[in-house]
Order: structure tokens, then C-alpha cells, then sequence
């Protein structure tokens, strides 16, 4: 199971973005990032989908983002936030 974010770019030009979320437990809230200079950082607005599959024995997922769009100098990064019951 990936531990991190994965990122690919598909045949098309869009970037598929991965990474593990946990199932089950509704306290987190999970943000795609998205930087052009890895100092200001905003929510990627660009997201066309969002597939998930379950790893088998765990209580987590594997994410998968497809973002179009994005120029080559992009940076990426997963916020995740704790909110309370």
C-alpha cells in the first residue's frame, strides 16, 4: 500500500494523482494542494474525478485524483485536517 503521494501523467495530459486516505472515521478532511512556486498553496480546483479502492484488511484506501490541466511546474501536496466530533 503507497504510504505517499503518487503522482502520473496520463496519455491525455492529465496528472492521476494517489495517495492513501483512512476509511471509516469521519474526523479527517482530505485537500489537494496545489503550488507554482512551493510558497503560496491553494486548494487544486482543476480535479476532473475521484475513483477510490479499498486495501483489503485495513481500514484505508487508495485515492485517485485525476487533475487536468496542470502546467509542468507544478507542485502538489495532501492536507489533512482533524475536526471535532
Amino acid at each position: 500500500m503507497p504510504r505517499h503521494l503518487k503522482i502520473v501523467r496520463a496519455g491525455d495530459g492529465s496528472l492521476n494523482l494517489s495517495y492513501p486516505r483512512r476509511t471509516g472515521f469521519s474526523g479527517l478532511i482530505y485537500t489537494v494542494l496545489k503550488s507554482d512556486d512551493l510558497v503560496t498553496w491553494s486548494a487544486a480546483d482543476e480535479i476532473f474525478s475521484e475513483s477510490t479502492q479499498p486495501v483489503l484488511g485495513t481500514n484505508m484506501e487508495i485515492v485517485t485524483e485525476q487533475i487536468l490541466g496542470a502546467s509542468q511546474s507544478a507542485f502538489f501536496r495532501i492536507e489533512v485536517k482533524s475536526v471535532s466530533p
